[in-house]
């Protein structure tokens, strides 16, 4: 079986999480063990609780292309005056 996780809601920051995961496993817990042996700043509870995470089988039948590409660039803090008005 073919399994995408991906947390209920971003990670924040989102600096050095883990923002999905695309595997192959006998059934959802099993899924859920193996990402959590790779999670990153997320901490592995977070792939292990079904509240913070979705966990979703998907098809082995369809069109070639991409499962899964999650890009996420460096965080950068945003400037502490990002919301003051210039007098």
């Amino acid at each position: 079986m073919l399994f995408l996780l991906s947390p209920v809601k971003d990670w924040y920051p989102t600096c050095d999480r883990v923002f999905s995961f695309v595997i192959r496993a006998d059934d959802e817990m099993a899924a859920r063990g193996l990402a959590a042996a790779k999670a990153g700043e997320e901490g592995r509870e977070a792939w292990l609780d079904l509240s913070k995470t979705h966990c979703r089988e998907l098809s082995l039948n369809g069109q070639p292309g991409i499962l899964c590409r999650d890009l996420s660039t460096t965080w950068r803090p945003y400037p502490e005056n990002r919301f003051k008005t210039k007098k």
